[in-house]
């Protein structure tokens, strides 16, 4: 059974129990998969192919996904998890060109500084208000593997947030959905192995807050 058959089942559970919490749902879309005609259109644009893993999800899942929960205000399970102010999934294919545009004025404005080497060989799936980017590298030794870039947060900066893109939807599902922010990710990183952890103790204290029990 593909990891996919029970997300939206488990997203729909976790915004409840951020409604139940007094929090707001601001959308739940998710768009039918993508054609693979515009799939070839996409990776044309791109110059590239879709990591097989992802394309897969565009292809048998859904081309697009907006879901977005927001906690009220000075709502907090405890003072380490302060910063997941929302639940949220997001991609869309349609936005991987622009994107992609997006990574290439990155390292081509930062040319020769070492610092931007993560961006030379991975797709960017999507990006937030605060200069997290959500990739996917392209590099041959660790090709799909899912990676938060972001040089304001040192300490989670090129933190492995999954093998591929199915397992990292898979662990934050997991966790319970926390918003894709490198400060609402943090507490659920395993410091020592610099990945995602759906089974730390915080990943345990915020589904529990949250009233969330995994199917």
């Amino acid at each position: 059974m593909p990891t996919w058959d029970n997300w939206v089942q488990e997203w729909k559970r976790i915004c409840d129990c951020v409604v139940n919490r007094g929090g707001t749902l601001t959308h739940f879309e998710v768009d039918p998969p993508a054609l693979h005609s515009r799939i070839i259109e996409v990776e044309e644009q791109l110059g590239y192919p879709i990591p097989s893993s992802y394309r897969e999800v565009l292809l048998n899942f859904s081309q697009r996904v907006s879901v977005l929960a927001n906690l009220p205000d000075n709502s907090s399970c405890s003072e380490s998890l302060k910063d997941v102010f929302a639940v949220s999934v997001m991609w869309d294919i349609e936005r991987l060109p622009h994107l992609e545009l997006q990574r290439q004025e990155i390292v081509e404005g930062n040319e020769g500084d070492s610092l931007f080497a993560p961006w030379r060989r991975v797709l960017l799936v999507e990006t937030s208000s605060g200069g997290d980017d959500i990739a996917i590298n392209l590099d041959p030794e660790n090709k799909e593997e899912v990676v938060l870039l972001n040089l304001k947060h040192v300490e989670t900066h090129q933190c492995k947030l999954g093998d591929n893109f199915q397992q990292f939807v898979d662990r934050m599902t997991d966790i319970g959905i926390p918003i894709w922010d490198s400060c609402a990710i943090r507490p659920f990183v395993n410091k020592p192995a610099w990945h995602l952890d759906s089974e730390c103790e915080n990943a345990k204290a915020w589904r529990e807050w949250l009233g969330y029990s995994r199917m």
